[in-house]
């Protein structure tokens, strides 16, 4: 006689589907829409973007294009990426300030005048000038004119500077020649027409009793004159702070003595 079993299959020994209660699969539903409702709308999202918005680097493709003519026009300069960064080189301060600068005085006519001692240093540095060009030109036998281009800046100043250096320029090719004076009453120095800071004056200079000499390039002299009077010179002086001189600037005019 065949025995039948009796006994039910165990729960833990059915397939999963079977052993899943219908709250679990309907958790299970639920999951699996969210999920399909994520998808979708991250799909519109994205097919949602406006056209003009580039949300990616696009690899440019080369177009041929018609080029223009240039026009014609100022050239920018550039800037510099360090202006600004870097301050202006200060001035430096002179070796021989003018300390007179903040001393002028007014007279009642407007005119400005600085210490005494300062107009007698103008004449001193002039008639050092003119003691240059004797010892260089006229005492020089023949004349150094090398020596005297070598120290001339001691004593002359701006356009002088370059007309003297020129006049030398025609002594050396035989051009030119030396004049030089010697006045037995000696020579009188008027010095005025100051300016404002007192680093400009202009000095007169007039000589009587002597006798004038003409030489030529060599230091051979050529011709002399004896004369009452020299006429009178008018020469612009400067102040030259990095020596601490008063130097010829300018010549400005020579009136001739009366009768001549």
């Amino acid at each position: 006689m065949n025995h039948q079993p009796t006994f039910k299959t165990s729960p833990a020994k059915r397939p999963l589907h079977q052993r899943l209660t219908p709250a679990a699969w309907a958790l299970i539903g639920v999951a699996v829409l969210v999920a399909l409702l994520a998808v979708v709308g991250a799909a519109l999202t994205l097919g949602g973007r406006r056209s003009t918005e580039v949300w990616w680097t696009p690899t440019p493709t080369a177009t041929a294009t018609a080029t223009p003519n240039p026009t014609v026009g100022p050239t920018a300069t550039p800037t510099a990426w360090y202006e600004g960064m870097i301050s202006p080189t200060p001035e430096p301060t002179p070796a021989y300030p003018a300390w007179w600068s903040d001393q002028m005085t007014q007279d009642q006519d407007g005119n400005w005048w600085p210490p005494e001692e300062v107009t007698e240093m103008v004449r001193q540095h002039f008639v050092e000038a003119e003691q240059a060009h004797y010892k260089y030109l006229v005492e020089a036998k023949p004349p150094d004119i090398d020596g005297y281009r070598a120290v001339l800046a001691r004593y002359r100043i701006g356009a002088e500077l370059e007309s003297r250096q020129g006049y030398l320029d025609s002594l050396q090719a035989g051009i030119n020649g030396i004049s030089w004076g010697e006045w037995e009453d000696g020579c009188f120095y008027q010095v005025q027409e100051w300016s404002e800071d007192g680093l400009e004056c202009t000095l007169g200079q007039t000589c009587s009793n002597g006798t004038a000499y003409e030489y030529d390039y060599t230091g051979q002299l050529v011709w002399s004159e004896h004369r009452d009077l020299s006429g009178l010179i008018l020469w612009r002086m400067r102040y030259d702070p990095t020596d601490g001189r008063w130097k010829i600037a300018q010549f400005l005019q020579f009136i001739a003595p009366p009768g001549q």
